[in-house]
């Protein structure tokens, strides 16, 4: 049995620096998240084709649809 999960959009955002902008993230902490953007485990409740993401570079979240590439990084 394993753990590994997709993160919630409330986890991606915790990892974010709120005082950093561009990249919203601290790079030494956190090396290769700068200016990518990753998938939520959290689905749009109003579109099944749509999910929650989070720009670690912008440090913004949004909802985007399922086709784009955006990065994928799992949690224990």
């Amino acid at each position: 049995s394993t753990n590994w999960r997709v993160p919630t959009r409330v986890e991606l955002f915790m990892l974010s620096d709120k005082g950093l902008y561009r990249p919203a993230v601290d790079t030494e902490c956190f090396t290769g998240l700068a200016n990518k953007t990753f998938w939520s485990a959290d689905s749009d409740s109003g579109n099944p084709f749509s999910a929650w993401s989070f720009s670690f570079g912008s440090g913004l979240m949004g909802i985007e649809n399922k086709t784009n590439a955006n990065s994928l990084m799992l949690v224990h």
